[in-house]
């Protein structure tokens, strides 16, 4: 009788491949986790290297001029009055009015949503140049709309936003498109339409306030309110004496190397994606010399309002809505320092001191 042979595992056996896989997984889990976190942060940091690279194109080619809305107000004269691809003109009364229909004059002409459900709208309610000020180099570029360069690719939310346009009527997935549950940010503003239509062309990626208002020693600016990190308030002469379409340029850099430009809002290559004023996240940032980094946020300078004096300015985190919660949870009253947001001096002063510089430049991110 020819011998049988016996093909396929026992049970033993066979638990312990399972076991054996067990095991591994377990251990080879975290190191696929950090390894894939560590090449979102490495698409970030080249995101942002590219951007500064078209940074410094825009300001060769428009009188050194940091990239930003340029269109003014004025009011009861031609100067403030547009006429925007739908055909229609505005008046803009201040800068915060002709940045509004600056950009709608972009995302219209760019999109071809002149008319229509989907027409693009005027808003001029909003302070849209920390959020959305990148569009101008965008339109600079002659980049699709939206782009990815602008988006973290850890950014599930804004990703999703960016590949579906169109969809931002109440009930979808921007913010605000419905009921907003207590402890995000209650202004109702963020739920006009005007502005839930424009999240697909929002960017990961927040520009410091000094690269597009005055450094706020004499002139009127914008400074930050404690009751949310998203809305500004004017420091003295009303919005209407704000200067913001003159723009500012990157020769009024004092240090550029310790300097920010644009940084990621949260560090979301951490557990929690901690926001930026966190001391302990780390956000790419793209500095003024083209350099990016992950230095620590509490390595950064102190913030300061110059409407409170040259004391530290510290505030709670309210997340807008569908972003990420604080640390301790929603509610969390902890006080952060904004850090390189509002650094004493603007483009002037210096976020980062020079010794932490050449010792703690990462060729990586660093937990």
């Amino acid at each position: 009788m020819a011998k049988q042979i016996r093909s396929g595992f026992t049970l033993i056996e066979t638990a312990a491949v399972i076991a054996v896989g067990t095991v591994a997984f377990t251990q080879l889990a975290p190191m696929a986790n950090k390894a894939r976190l560590s090449a979102r942060g490495a698409g970030s940091a080249s995101n942002l290297m590219q951007i500064g690279q078209a940074a410094g194109m825009y300001g060769v080619d428009n009188a050194d001029r940091i990239p930003s809305y340029s269109w003014n107000g004025g009011a009861g004269s031609q100067t403030g009055r547009y006429t925007l691809p739908d055909g229609l003109m505005y008046t803009a009364r201040s800068d915060i009015d002709g940045a509004g229909i600056q950009m709608t004059e972009i995302l219209q002409r760019r999109t071809g949503r002149i008319d229509g459900d989907f027409k693009i709208d005027v808003n001029t309610n909003r302070l849209w140049h920390r959020r959305w000020s990148h569009l101008v180099l965008l339109d600079y570029m002659n980049s699709p709309f939206p782009d990815a360069l602008f988006i973290d690719p850890a950014d599930a939310n804004q990703l999703a936003w960016s590949a579906n346009p169109l969809d931002y009527a109440l009930g979808s997935t921007v913010p605000y498109a419905n009921d907003v549950a207590a402890g995000f940010d209650p202004d109702n503003g963020w739920s006009a339409e005007s502005v839930r239509q424009r999240w697909a062309f929002a960017s990961s990626y927040q520009t410091v306030p000094a690269a597009w208002q005055s450094d706020g020693f004499a002139e009127p600016s914008y400074t930050p309110v404690s009751e949310t990190p998203h809305l500004f308030q004017v420091n003295g002469f009303g919005q209407s004496g704000v200067e913001l379409s003159d723009g500012r340029r990157f020769s009024e850099v004092r240090f550029p190397t310790a300097k920010v430009y644009m940084f990621e809002e949260f560090d979301r290559e951490q557990a929690g994606d901690p926001y930026f004023g966190y001391d302990h996240a780390r956000p790419e940032k793209l500095m003024f010399d083209g350099s990016v980094n992950t230095f620590a946020s509490g390595d950064a300078n102190i913030s300061v309002n110059n409407r409170e004096g040259k004391t530290e300015w510290r505030q709670t985190y309210v997340p807008l809505d569908t972003f990420p919660v604080p640390l301790g949870g929603l509610g969390d009253d902890t006080l952060l320092s904004q850090r390189f947001r509002w650094t004493f001096a603007g483009l002037q002063g210096m976020d980062y001191p020079t010794h932490i510089m050449p010792s703690n430049q990462p060729s990586g991110r660093r937990r």
